[in-house]
């Protein structure tokens, strides 16, 4: 078998090792969990040589096994190191990023793609938000509990500040890059004959919806909800992933209420509210 993690999805699988060693593998377990022991920081294009397992999986029934090869498990494991390496950015200056082009504007602000000076480093986004909203009571206090929540939870499909800058008239946040672009251009798009055509293939659709809806199980295990999931805040990353960003409508919770969750309804982006809400 391909070096890769196998989740048993419906049936039952037994698992011979080459020292005769037997176990049963049922619906919602794993194997090949051997795999995984290597270090996050190897390529995610390279299956160390070193690991080599021998065994035997017999399929006891009609078995569905969901496949995760160990260069996917790689790409994750690389996120996971990268967060960590952020701790070691944090003291970039904003006089030490040079700006090259806008990457979107916003009803709150805009966000530029930037890169450290005389330093060979991925480039980041900068997203800068202005003070002056006359559509925000607090526009301050909002940016800060926004910078307060991104700091609080880490997650390899979450955008990631990686530091803040603030002034008179602006709050920017140093940001990892997504730079794939956003859902929506992917979900709506022109074809060959210039005609728009929306919609994904399903797979695809699937693969999307998946990564999204961990992400989001993640947030509410540590007691955060989103509340502004749209496709155009949810980004495409250098290798494919969707990746979360826009925090702004995001916040902690202690209890839920039926008053709450219209309070939530209201706080997300209108367009998005169900008619008989607003």
């Amino acid at each position: 078998m391909p070096p890769a993690l196998y989740l048993v999805r419906s049936g039952k699988v037994t698992i011979v090792k080459k020292n005769g060693d037997e176990r049963v593998v049922a619906a919602g377990e794993y194997f090949g969990e051997e795999y995984m022991f290597f270090t996050s920081k190897q390529s995610k294009d390279i299956v160390p040589d070193s690991i080599v397992v021998k065994y035997s999986a017999v399929a006891l029934e009609e078995t569905v096994c969901g496949v995760l090869p160990l260069q996917e498990v790689g790409i994750v494991s690389g996120r996971i190191q990268a967060i960590q390496d952020i701790e070691s950015t944090q003291n970039i200056a904003l006089e030490d990023l040079e700006r090259h082009r806008i990457l979107g504007e916003g009803q709150f602000g805009v966000v530029w793609l930037v890169t450290v000076k005389n330093m060979d480093t991925d480039p980041y986004a900068l997203k800068i938000q202005y003070l002056d909203d006359p559509c925000r009571d607090d526009p301050a206090e909002c940016i800060r509990e926004e910078i307060k929540m991104m700091r609080a939870i880490h997650h390899p499909f979450l955008i990631q500040v990686i530091n803040t800058y603030e002034d008179e008239e602006t709050i920017s946040m140093l940001l990892s890059l997504a730079p794939g672009g956003e859902l929506f251009d992917i979900l709506h798009r022109k074809d060959v004959n210039g005609w728009w055509v929306s919609g994904l293939a399903e797979p695809i659709a699937k693969f999307y919806a998946m990564v999204v809806a961990d992400t989001l199980a993640f947030m509410h295990r540590q007691k955060y909800v989103y509340r502004d999931l749209k496709p155009e805040n949810i980004l495409i990353d250098k290798d494919g992933y969707p990746v979360l960003t826009d925090f702004g409508f995001g916040t902690l919770y202690h209890r839920l209420c039926w008053r709450w969750y219209i309070c939530m309804l209201h706080a997300s982006s209108l367009s998005f509210v169900p008619s008989e809400e607003t």
